[in-house]
């Protein structure tokens, strides 16, 4: 609701892409829910499924809007991570190679936020 919120109020651009990659809790009902909810609360979207099918075309230039039809351009961007050394295989996943520091995130609302690392972070901060 947030973000529709912020891009009504900035004028920008909502996009609605459906989290669809988890098979086990995946189901035409789930889409259902978001979309019926989503219609119901009177919030739309500039771009995103004009159905519920995972099939079924999108409206907009930043599509698929089902993250299950992503996975060409997800790999495309793991191959150049991992390409370029920001990222490295272990154990049959791929993980980012994270900064050794606290992070510090300017935030608009309550200023400058400075995290530090967790100790399970500092032993192996890459996720």
């Amino acid at each position: 609701m947030f973000n529709w919120l912020y891009a009504r109020h900035t004028g920008g651009t909502f996009i609605l892409r459906i989290e669809d990659t988890d098979v086990a809790r995946n189901s035409q009902e789930a889409v259902d829910v978001i979309l019926n909810g989503l219609r119901w609360l009177g919030l739309d979207w500039d771009e995103g499924p004009v159905s519920d099918d995972v099939h079924g075309t999108g409206r907009g230039t930043f599509g698929p809007y089902f993250q299950s039809q992503r996975k060409e351009n997800y790999q495309r961007r793991v191959e150049a991570l991992l390409s370029r050394g920001l990222a490295y295989e272990k154990d049959g996943a791929v993980k980012f190679k994270m900064a050794r520091e606290a992070v510090v995130i300017p935030d608009l609302v309550v200023g400058e936020v400075k995290r530090e690392l967790t100790d399970r972070e500092q032993a192996d901060p890459d996720l």
